[in-house]
């Protein structure tokens, strides 16, 4: 008979198990028990259950000499499967993964109605139509995760605020989805999900310390301490685009004036880009009303060298290079990845952003500022990741009974 001593080591050994995989494999059941430092027996028993629960697949590797043909395994990708949902000011994004942050499936959508209803209705839809793409079937996946701009309640999944959305205060978030999908959600905010994959798989992978900033209509920031996200005393920590620079600046989103954001962002370089246009400066065909055909219109005349469209990619990288000039004085962090869709334009103020830390920084030529390679869909990824990290600390399977169930099953969700 086994104890519940037992039973709380086997659980703890799983976890290790399941977390090496995620992180290492395929691997061979050697390879397992040389990482994991588990017994070969813990080994073999818990790999039983797992293939047995359909947590793992196992194919023959290919040898090249005679020999026993070892078995790698995996994460299986037709179970327990993740959905990630960027709700963002610019647009949607959806993605569904393995528990090893591998993309089966990945949509983006521009919003087609900014009332908070509207929006979460269609950020419904996209994921009805993911678990749909991925040819798996509903009950097999795990849960959501989301991430959002703006001020959240991460504890409770609400969005208490954000500047770019109107309408969107206190909006419960996780018991929306919950209801509507009936699968159980976890918010995030958005550079906290971007920051997990970029220490997943991206530039910061062996980073204990680092800054992470979001760039485009806004600007966020998100800070790794000795391997953790700091959140700070109420989870608000990181509004790097709200510190105010200039207290006479112009007015923020916000509602404040003089903020980062202000200076350093897309959404400062078209308002600017149309009050050179009202001056007789600018004499592009502006649409006024979409903010990312008019930015790849003035960073297209930028980059033919109209000197008027450059200087604004410039300017706001100045100002972006003093603001993260102030962050490594103040937190000295091993590297600085900078993401966000105004990436796609780096090579219009990158320069300009080193050039202020070589004269800004006393060691500003031996900061590691680094372009994150993730693309549009980091932070819905970074979501998914949230909520396998859930997942993980629960336990993995609790008594090794069944399905991942991180934060209650699915008649759980139901009943809220």
């Amino acid at each position: 008979m086994r104890t519940a001593k037992h039973e709380t080591m086997r659980s703890q050994n799983a976890s290790v198990l399941f977390q090496c995989l995620r992180e290492f494999g395929p691997l061979t059941r050697h390879e397992l028990q040389e990482k994991t430092g588990l017994s070969w027996g813990a080994v073999s028993s818990i790999v039983s259950d797992f293939l047995a629960m359909g947590l793992l697949t196992e194919k023959p590797m290919q040898l090249c000499h005679p020999g026993r043909t070892p078995f790698a395994l995996d994460i299986n990708q037709q179970s327990n499967l993740l959905i990630g949902m960027d709700l963002h000011a610019q647009g949607l994004s959806c993605v569904v993964t393995d528990m090893r942050a591998r993309t089966i499936v990945s949509s983006r959508e521009n919003i087609e109605n900014f009332c908070r209803t509207g929006l979460l209705e269609q950020a419904a839809r996209m994921i009805e139509e993911a678990i749909l793409a991925s040819g798996v079937e509903a009950s097999k996946f795990i849960g959501i995760g989301v991430a959002v701009q703006g001020t959240v309640d991460t504890a409770n999944g609400i969005s208490l605020h954000s500047p770019h959305l109107p309408e969107w205060n206190d909006v419960p978030v996780c018991e929306f989805f919950q209801n509507r999908l009936h699968l159980p959600c976890v918010l995030v905010h958005d550079t906290n999900a971007m920051v997990l994959a970029e220490k997943w798989s991206g530039k910061a992978r062996s980073a204990r310390n680092l800054v992470f900033i979001r760039l485009d209509m806004g600007l966020g920031m998100s800070l790794v301490v000795d391997n953790s996200i700091y959140t700070g005393a109420d989870g608000g920590a990181g509004e790097f685009g709200h510190m105010v620079v200039n207290p006479d600046g112009p007015k923020c989103t916000c509602g404040n004036y003089g903020c980062m954001e202000a200076y350093a962002s897309g959404r400062t370089i078209l308002q600017r880009a149309r009050e050179g246009k009202k001056m007789g400066l600018c004499d592009l065909p502006l649409t006024l009303n979409e903010e990312n055909k008019d930015l790849q219109m003035i960073a297209r005349a930028a980059r033919e060298g109209s000197a008027f469209e450059k200087g604004l990619f410039e300017t706001m990288g100045m100002y972006l290079g003093v603001g993260i000039a102030n962050l490594i004085i103040m937190l000295n962090p091993e590297i600085v990845v900078i993401g966000g869709d105004l990436t796609a334009y780096s090579d219009l103020f990158l320069d300009n952003v080193r050039k202020v830390l070589f004269h800004n920084v006393w060691n500003g030529s031996r900061i590691q500022i680094e372009l994150s390679s993730l693309g549009t869909d980091a932070a819905a990824v970074g979501a998914t990741l949230m909520l396998a990290e859930q997942v993980l600390s629960d336990g993995i399977a609790r008594q090794m009974g069944g399905l991942l169930r991180p934060i209650g099953n699915r008649e759980d969700a139901q009943e809220q």
